[in-house]
Order: C-alpha cells, then structure tokens, then sequence
C-alpha cells in the first residue's frame, strides 16, 4: 500500500488517468461551453444591436416622412392663403373693371397640389396613427382626415376658379367680337340713315346727327374705357330716341328700323356681359370665404403635427 502511494506520488501528473480525462474531455468541453455561451451572448447582442436599429430606422423614417408631410401642410396653407388674397383683390378689380377681363394672379400652390393628387395617403396615414399611437385613435384619424380633405377641397375649388375664369374669358370674348360686329352695323345703319332722313327733312336727321357727333369724343377714352363710353355715348342715347320714336308711331325708313333693332342687339350684349362679370363676382366671393373656412380647418387640423415637425424651436434643440 505504500509502495503504492510512493509510485503514484512519484509519478508525472500527465501520466495520471484523472489528468488525461480532464485534458482529452473535460477542459475541451468546458472550453466549448464557454465558447457556445460566449457565442449565444454574442449573438443575442447582435440581435439586440440590429432590432434597435431597426427600430431606430422606422422611428428615423415615420419622422422623415412627418417632418415632410409638416413641411407640404405648413406650406400649402401659406399657399392658399396667399391665392385666396388674389381671389379677394380679383372681386375689388372685377367690380371697377366695367366690361373688361380682369385675370388672376397665380400663387403657386405646388405643396397643396402634391397633398391632393400624389402623396401616398395610406403610408403617411400609418405613420402618423404610429407616432400618435398614444393619443385618443378616433381624434387622431379625424385630424388626418381633414388635413386630407381640407387640401383635397381647396385644391379642387382652386382649380374650378381657374376654369371658371378661362370660361369667362373665352365667352367675353365671343360677346365682344359679337358686340363690335354689332356696332360696326350700327355705324353703317346710322350713316344710311343719316342720307335718308336728311333728303326727307326729317326731324330724326338732327337728333341722330347730334348723337353721331358725340362718337367724335370717344378719342378722348383709354381703351379700357371704350366700351362704356360706346354705350353711353352711342348705343343708349341712340336706342332712348328710336324706342321714343317708335312709341309715337314716327315714320321711318328700313335703315333706321335695323339701326334701332341693331342697337338693341349691341346693348343686350353688354348687358349679358356685365350680368355675367356681377355673377362670376359673386361666385369668387362666395367661393373665398368658403377656402377661408378650410383654411382655418386645415390650419387647426394640423396644428400639433406642425408644432411636433414644424416649428423652428424644435429645430433648434
């Protein structure tokens, strides 16, 4: 027994069974283990690094896309407001125009038209429900939706003022080609009528003759003017004297009868003119007060999305 003892005492430890199993197993498999764990931990930090980056990189993308769609309603309701001022200042024009076109000044509204026409609605409707998950759902989806439909309507209506404008110019233009054919005849008539009822001594030779003279003062008219000043000058005092004539059954030749139907016809185009210009007056004003209330909408709307995306203290920080 101790003989025994001696011998394994004297003996090397890599000569020991225990040795060698700790060196062939156990130390390789401990290293694996550590290696396996070292490994996991690793990988589970990896995995941790990129789902916070992903996360970073969704947050990062819902306030690109925030940040831009502030950007587009902060500048489409700057847009509008400064379009709708040439809307108001077209109706103060309209009314000191008489007879005359008067166009509108464009604003670019370039932010509004994208908001209507070309955004992705759903995908910013999603960003915004996520970054707003915290907040009463219900308010959070009507806010969008009538940021949404305000640019909707306003852009809309922007565009059938325009239209509407491009109609007006192309039917006052007919009418005034119309009317100067029509004043052209009653010159023609006039001077027919003139001969005649001069040969015939009749008394109508004068009162005409006096009115004729008065177109020798239309030179004295801008050319805005010259419209009103052919009806007031001419066609009226000319149409007053023949449908008095006409009342007291005054003989007259077939000059003076289309003179007097032509003038008619001159005159009931410049009315037609003008009660259009007073409609389309009252269809501009009826449709500013009406972007002015969407406006205030879109405006109230959007408020926190342009405080939280637009606003330069938060900018700043």
């Amino acid at each position: 027994m101790v003989n025994e003892i001696i011998k394994i005492a004297i003996e090397k430890p890599q000569d020991t069974l225990l040795y060698n199993v700790i060196k062939d197993f156990v130390f390789p498999l401990l290293l694996t283990i550590i290696s396996g764990i070292v490994a996991w931990f690793l990988f589970i930090k990896q995995l941790l690094i990129d789902k916070e980056k992903e996360k970073q990189s969704i947050k990062d993308d819902i306030e690109n896309k925030l940040t831009y769609f502030a950007m587009l309603i902060n500048n489409a309701i700057e847009n509008s407001i400064g379009q709708n001022e040439f809307i108001k200042r077209l109706t103060i024009e309209i009314e000191n125009s008489g007879f005359n076109f008067v166009p509108l000044d464009k604003y670019p509204i370039y932010d509004l038209r994208i908001i209507a026409e070309k955004l992705d609605k759903e995908t910013y409707l999603l960003s915004y429900l996520k970054f707003y998950n915290n907040e009463n759902k219900k308010n959070t989806l009507q806010f969008f939706k009538q940021i949404i439909n305000s640019c909707g309507t306003i852009n809309e209506t922007f565009t059938d003022i325009h239209k509407i404008l491009e109609s007006k110019q192309i039917f006052e233009h007919e009418l005034k080609t119309n009317f100067h054919n029509k004043l052209s005849d009653c010159g023609e008539y006039l001077g027919k009528s003139l001969v005649k009822l001069k040969s015939d001594n009749n008394p109508l030779f004068y009162k005409l003759f006096e009115i004729s003279n008065a177109l020798e003062n239309l030179n004295n008219f801008k050319e805005d003017e010259i419209i009103k000043a052919q009806h007031n000058l001419f066609l009226k005092p000319t149409l007053s004297l023949l449908d008095k004539c006409h009342s007291e059954h005054m003989e007259s030749d077939e000059n003076v009868g289309n003179l007097w139907v032509t003038t008619s016809d001159a005159i009931n185009i410049l009315d037609n003119l003008e009660s259009e210009t007073i409609r389309l007056n009252e269809i501009l004003k009826e449709r500013h007060l009406f972007i002015n209330n969407l406006i205030e909408i879109l405006k109230k709307s959007s408020e926190k999305l342009r405080n939280d995306f637009f606003n330069d203290d938060r900018d700043n920080n």
